[in-house]
């Protein structure tokens, strides 16, 4: 199984959308996905996957434990993917997530004050030597000046990913039911399944089970 957590030191990332987005992308490449929301205070991914009607796949730990724990019950019972939702707040929860994990995904937003924000969890994937990659996250694409700006100063501290995940009403209008954007929009799938390809060949999983 494959460990792959979702890192932000900053809300509003678009981070629990993505940890959505990547696990129904994974499961409909054929893959047995297990999610694990560690965003408690919150709980938005838990609440997204009781109202999509808790699948098996993805399946979400209903109620987390020690987090090394999980990973080891959840390769046990036969997952191929484990995707972890971290908080935005608290490096301790942050730096647990990326002990575990085999792939770091770190979402930044393209904006002055948000830029910064991705060095704190860069920085622990290096002190833990975990491979990872800086994603560009809610793009809007009409703001072609900041998007480069930000691609530039956030190559400076790391490798990036070469998809990015943009800023569509449909991955806003999804989240209530329980959906993914490209299940409320066909036009995002192109985007979720270069972001999932991308992921799988960063942790040498084959693109489809």
């Amino acid at each position: 199984m494959k460990t792959i957590a979702v890192c932000a030191a900053k809300g509003g990332v678009g981070k629990t959308s993505l940890v959505a987005l990547l696990s129904v992308t994974a499961k409909d490449a054929g893959f047995k996905v297990a999610m694990i929301d560690r965003n408690s205070d919150q709980g938005t991914l838990s609440k997204w996957w009781m109202r999509r009607g808790e699948p098996d796949n993805p399946f979400l730990v209903p109620e987390p434990g020690k987090l090394r724990d999980d990973v080891v019950t959840l390769a046990a019972n036969g997952f191929d993917v484990c995707i972890i939702d971290t908080p935005p707040i608290g490096m301790d929860h942050i730096e647990a997530a990326i002990a575990v994990a085999d792939f770091v995904l770190i979402p930044v937003r393209p904006g002055f004050f948000d830029v910064d924000e991705g060095e704190p969890v860069i920085d622990v994937c290096k002190k833990r030597n975990k491979p990872f990659r800086i994603l560009l996250s809610c793009v809007d694409t009409r703001w072609k000046a900041v998007n480069s700006a930000a691609e530039e100063a956030l190559a400076d501290l790391g490798p990036m990913m070469t998809a990015s995940y943009s800023y569509r009403s449909a991955y806003v209008d999804a989240v209530t039911p329980g959906k993914v954007g490209p299940e409320e929009d066909s036009k995002l799938k192109p985007e979720a399944t270069a972001l999932w390809k991308e992921v799988a060949k960063l942790t040498k999983l084959p693109e489809a089970a």
